[in-house]
């Protein structure tokens, strides 16, 4: 993949390239090429955007504080390395 460099951008333009990127939840980077994607595509099809699959997401829950921290407990001690195993 090549990398480009660009110079020289206007404050107004960064600061609503930024505001943008922040408004879309995407990195800078990512913004770009979507822009350049869509603005630049050489065959003049839009380009297909990757589906974000959620119907797993009711499985899954999260750890409060405690919950996290008794599990790093846990796992620590099974992450330890028995040195007689080892030998």
């Amino acid at each position: 993949m090549k990398s480009i460099i660009l110079r020289g951008i206007p404050d107004n333009l960064y600061e609503e390239l930024k505001n943008r990127s922040k408004k879309e939840s995407k990195s800078m980077n990512k913004l770009l090429l979507s822009m350049l994607e869509n603005d630049c595509n050489p065959d003049g099809k839009s380009v297909k955007k990757k589906k974000r699959f959620t119907d797993l997401d009711r499985l899954f829950g999260k750890w409060n504080s405690e919950e996290y921290g008794k599990m790093k407990e846990a796992v620590a001690v099974q992450r330890g390395i028995d040195e007689e195993i080892w030998k």
